[in-house]
């Protein structure tokens, strides 16, 4: 069964820009995972998402922002999270 709505968060975390991006979306993630939400987690820094989200996002590798708009376009998402440093 498709989830009632989809969203994107878009975060990034790194030791440079550090991982409080991350770790607030992660967050949120979980908690509109389990209202049902189907969410994508658009980063460029797949390697730094939250431990125990793997279950409730669809993680996207951006190499960089101008591909944000394709990426949500082709997952038909209307509603974005941005938590980025850029």
């Amino acid at each position: 069964m498709a989830p009632p709505f989809k969203i994107a968060i878009r975060a990034d975390g790194s030791k440079l820009i550090g991982l409080g991006h991350v770790m607030r979306c992660g967050a949120l993630a979980n908690a509109l995972a389990e209202i049902g939400a189907g969410i994508a987690w658009l980063t460029t820094t797949p390697q730094h998402l939250p431990a125990g989200l793997s279950h409730a996002v669809e993680p996207v590798r951006l190499d960089n922002d101008e591909q944000l708009a394709d990426a949500l376009t082709a997952r038909n998402i209307h509603h974005l999270v941005a938590d980025w440093h850029r």
